[in-house]
């Protein structure tokens, strides 16, 4: 499990990590083009989660570098009354297990 900075973010190296099996979460970059292929149904108990997607990344060359989908969890992050967009390549843990590892990294 490795939590990276959105400052580091690259789409090939993320693209490596996924392929030898690591699983990483990272805030993901306003300005990245993307596609919403698939919504995940979210708990509602949970007032931080909003919402649960599959996504492709669409720009020419991060597409290139990451062909494969990856999820993103948008969350509010109480403690810096902030909104996250958390980008992450495991999509069998909930969206609150997701928003949860992101907060004790």
């Amino acid at each position: 499990m490795l939590a990276v900075d959105r400052a580091y973010i690259d789409f090939k190296w993320l693209h490596n990590l996924d392929s030898t099996g690591v699983v990483f979460v990272s805030k993901l970059k306003k300005n990245i083009s993307y596609q919403i292929v698939k919504e995940h149904p979210i708990n509602e108990k949970n007032k931080d989660l909003l919402n649960d997607y599959e996504i492709k990344v669409t720009g020419i060359e991060t597409s290139k570098a990451y062909p494969k989908r990856l999820r993103m969890v948008h969350v509010y992050d109480e403690k810096n009354d902030k909104y996250l967009l958390l980008l992450i390549n495991q999509f069998s843990w909930t969206a609150n297990t997701v928003s949860q590892v992101y907060r004790v990294r």
